[in-house]
């Protein structure tokens, strides 16, 4: 087989169905050609020579690569007829570094006793968004607060903070009635006095 060109599609097909001697017999052949033309190449030989140094080198490894591939094939159909379940690392599929070292799917999600009972304890909290520009109707409101506040937990921070507001406008509440209540004394003591000024005139 000449390594002036490359191997074509028939070319290969033929050699995938030699054997390996014969392969590595045309690899050998191949080489001392290819060191023919080193020689050339030093000495100054004709262009047309050194030109095809590139040609016989790829079609020496595509040789050996029809040979591996044989050897690869050959292996997986043995490990087939022996039933084995673990490939050699050759044979494996290559994955990056991290798709290697990952954790199977089995225990990727599996938790500790003591992740589970945290999980238990402070489960995942799911907050309501509501647009700023839109109001809601007070009666879902009340609902809301009504809801929230039926919850007796102390570890609810919503319902501390109602809680807290709701004691505040009581006290501001309480406060308006006691300022509402002084004055309307203070207009009722002067209106007393005003008709007991008059009653002393007449």
């Amino acid at each position: 087989m000449s390594s002036v060109r490359k191997f074509k599609a028939k070319q290969l097909a033929e050699l995938r169905n030699k054997s390996k001697k014969e392969l590595l017999t045309e690899c050998a052949e191949l080489k001392k050609e290819l060191h023919k033309l080193r020689v050339a190449q030093v000495s100054g030989g004709a262009p047309a020579k050194v030109a095809n140094i590139r040609n016989t080198r790829k079609n020496i490894a595509r040789i050996f690569t029809i040979i591996s591939q044989i050897t690869k094939q050959k292996v997986r159909e043995e490990i087939k007829r022996q039933n084995q379940t673990l490939l050699p690392l050759d044979l494996r599929p290559k994955l990056t570094r991290k798709e290697r070292l990952r954790i199977p799917n089995e225990l990727r999600f599996k938790k500790t006793i003591r992740q589970k009972k945290l999980i238990q304890k402070y489960p995942r909290r799911k907050f309501a968004v509501i647009d700023p520009s839109l109001q809601l109707p007070k009666e879902v409101m009340q609902a809301n607060i009504k809801t929230v506040l039926s919850e007796k937990k102390s570890s609810n921070r919503y319902r501390r903070y109602l809680q807290k507001k709701q004691q505040t406008v009581q006290l501001v509440q309480k406060r308006r009635q006691v300022k509402v209540a002084k004055k309307n004394n203070a207009k009722i003591a002067r209106k007393a006095k005003k008709s007991a000024k008059a009653e002393q005139e007449k």
